[in-house]
């Protein structure tokens, strides 16, 4: 790839959490090379964006700019579906992941990095119900989070051995770098 071209660079960190509150886990890049931009690693960067847009206590985007849907939608949406502390609970988790996506022109053109946190339905068979992004520094990344958590594949939470529909959450980080 010559030198002037953008990379792009696509971390992905999942929350399961299905109370909301933070996505803590650890990222997963497609690279394992730091890239400096503006003298930070791509992944520093990527960090703080991912920070903007997790679910704080009340289920509001820690970032208010970031926030999509309100706090109450989401916590109604939540009320549907067993709690993650419930005793027998094992929830949702991701069993096949893509980390590739479109990433939005006009921000790939200007260099900004972003990122969507984004609520997903998993049923009882597995298959993703509903994916609705909650917080995103640009709705641009938006569209493009929505499309990457439609690619990976998912396991059903559990219920005292059962498969049962659930929420998950899962932070989609982008980030450009020069090779």
């Amino acid at each position: 790839m010559p030198a002037s071209l953008p990379r792009l660079l696509l971390a992905t960190a999942l929350g399961l959490a299905a109370s909301g509150v933070g996505a803590q886990d650890a990222v997963r890049a497609t690279t394992a090379r730091p890239v400096e931009v503006e003298g930070q690693a791509w992944y520093e960067i990527a960090k703080r964006q991912r920070d903007r847009v997790r679910l704080v206590k009340g289920l509001a985007c820690a970032d208010p700019a970031t926030s999509l849907v309100p706090a109450s939608e989401i916590r109604t949406t939540l009320e549907r579906y067993p709690r993650f502390d419930a005793p027998g609970f094992v929830p949702a988790s991701r069993t096949d992941t893509t980390a590739s996506a479109g990433y939005p022109r006009q921000q790939l053109d200007a260099g900004t990095p972003g990122a969507a946190f984004v609520m997903i339905t998993i049923d009882a068979a597995g298959g993703l119900q509903q994916a609705r992004v909650v917080c995103a520094t640009d709705p641009a990344f938006a569209t493009q989070a929505v499309e990457v958590v439609g690619r990976n594949r998912y396991a059903p939470a559990r219920l005292d051995g059962t498969p049962v529909a659930a929420v998950m959450f899962q932070a989609v980080t982008f980030g450009v770098g020069e090779d």
